[in-house]
């Protein structure tokens, strides 16, 4: 992790990222640590993920969100509120004191605002990370890097539907159905509206290969090249065409060896199959070890998508929150959206030969 050094004039510099945490915020320094390492500063003071809206910051504050992931509210431990925050729908700010009187700025220096990013009061934008938005105007700065991948204007903000949409990355704007909190009734709204919108999106995925073995020895051949090692892999070091091996995995399959996920990276929007297996390399198919489709794909490397983590994830966590002991059939209904293996058969593919 590098260190980093702050001039005595700067009352904030952001940012440091963890190798694994890709484009996440680990750690911001102020004028009073200067020189200190970021492992030196996380070792002593939690810091803040922006788009968790809900971190708990040298102990003493924390960070209240809304489905939208914005920071509506900070509070003590105890749950006193110091400050509290007000949106256009596009997100220019208005910063109230714990008694809701308006105030110029945040009195608390907080940057993490609408939809969880980062607020700069000296030039009145957000960083959306890949680029800056404007809540005045509700638009982007510069041309959006992944083209018309969100529609035909290239500087719009989720297609200018800023109450339903999120954008956390800059170029890409979905609508996840999740909005929590955790209820049976919400969990039930949600799942009408994935059976609703399933061949929407279903068919897209890609099949799971039915296995990671190498073939051909003594010389190994995995889906479609030859590996450098002789005898030495009996499962393919790499990951076949589309797919990539994840670098992590949330422990959500207990059971499995080896994971595949989709590589749709870096569209954050589109939906993407998860293949799992034992330690021989052949593909699980029962849940929980098996994997599933996602409406959105997980990411690829080190970047995480939080579409994923909304609509995919959380569902999940509260379905097993509500039914720990499965009476209701709510894991069942949630494997009704998201079918083991995307509910296809798998493939030997053409790298067997």
């Amino acid at each position: 992790m590098p260190t980093i050094s702050i001039s005595p004039n700067e009352q904030l510099k952001p940012r440091a990222h963890a190798p694994a945490g890709g484009s996440n915020l680990i750690a911001s320094f102020k004028n009073d640590i200067i020189g200190q390492s970021a492992t030196s500063f996380a070792s002593s003071t939690k810091v803040v993920h922006g788009d968790e809206a809900s971190a708990n910051v040298g102990g003493t504050t924390l960070y209240h969100g809304n489905q939208q992931f914005s920071v509506t509210a900070l509070s003590d431990s105890s749950g006193n509120i110091s400050e509290r925050y007000a949106y256009t729908a596009y997100g220019q700010p208005t910063f109230l004191n714990a008694s809701g009187t308006v105030q110029t700025s945040s009195a608390a220096s907080n940057r993490y605002t609408f939809t969880g990013r980062e607020w700069d009061a000296t030039l009145g934008l957000y960083h959306f990370r890949a680029r800056w938005m404007s809540g005045m105007s509700g638009r982007f700065l510069t041309r959006d890097p992944m083209g018309f991948v969100d529609g035909s204007n290239v500087y719009g903000y989720v297609r200018d539907m800023p109450t339903k949409k999120v954008d956390p990355l800059g170029w890409a704007g979905c609508t996840p159905n999740w909005t929590g909190p955790c209820t049976l009734d919400n969990f039930r709204a949600w799942y009408r509206t994935e059976v609703a919108e399933l061949q929407s999106w279903l068919p897209k995925v890609k099949p799971c290969p039915c296995n990671l073995s190498c073939f051909d020895p003594p010389y190994k051949y995995c889906f479609g090249y030859f590996t450098k090692d002789r005898v030495d892999h009996k499962i393919c070091p790499t990951a076949p065409p589309g797919f990539m091996k994840p670098a992590f995995n949330g422990g959500y399959h207990p059971g499995m060896t080896y994971e595949l996920r989709e590589n749709n990276c870096p569209d954050n929007c589109q939906p993407g199959n998860q293949c799992t297996y034992d330690a021989n390399g052949n593909l699980l198919t029962t849940p929980p070890a098996a994997g599933s489709a996602d409406r959105y794909s997980g990411g690829c490397g080190t970047f995480y998508n939080d579409n994923h983590r909304q609509d995919d994830v959380l569902p999940y966590d509260c379905a097993k929150q509500l039914d720990p002991n499965e009476t209701l059939g709510l894991l069942d209904r949630y494997e009704d959206v998201r079918p083991t293996n995307g509910g296809m058969p798998c493939v030997q593919g053409p790298w067997k030969r």
